[in-house]
């Protein structure tokens, strides 16, 4: 499910696996901080001091992540493994997050 995130955490593409993994158009996906998104086990929202999505994308450097939950468009969870890697969008910084159905 690739998306990319600017600097701040906020979605600013997605391609068409990350529209139907999401079960959300790409308008409705840009600008979206994408913590707003992710889940805990619980289905609660996760603080973003405590998220590994959130420490990736400010250390700068790739990391890979274990289960992670994001609510849908249709308000359910689909658990997801995640890879994030750094790279330049226009003028920021900005994160390529690939997200892959969890087991």
């Amino acid at each position: 499910m690739p998306y990319v995130v600017d600097d701040h955490g906020r979605i600013v593409a997605v391609n068409a696996r990350a529209e139907t993994m999401l079960r959300r158009t790409q308008q409705e996906l840009a600008g979206v901080d994408q913590q707003e998104l992710a889940r805990g086990k619980d289905g609660g929202t996760v603080p973003r001091v405590q998220s590994a999505l959130m420490h990736a994308l400010l250390s700068g450097r790739p990391a890979q992540g274990a289960l992670t939950w994001f609510e849908r468009g249709d308000g359910t969870t689909i658990a997801v493994t995640w890879t994030a890697l750094p790279c330049a969008w226009g003028q920021d910084q900005a994160g390529l997050g690939d997200h892959r159905p969890g087991q």
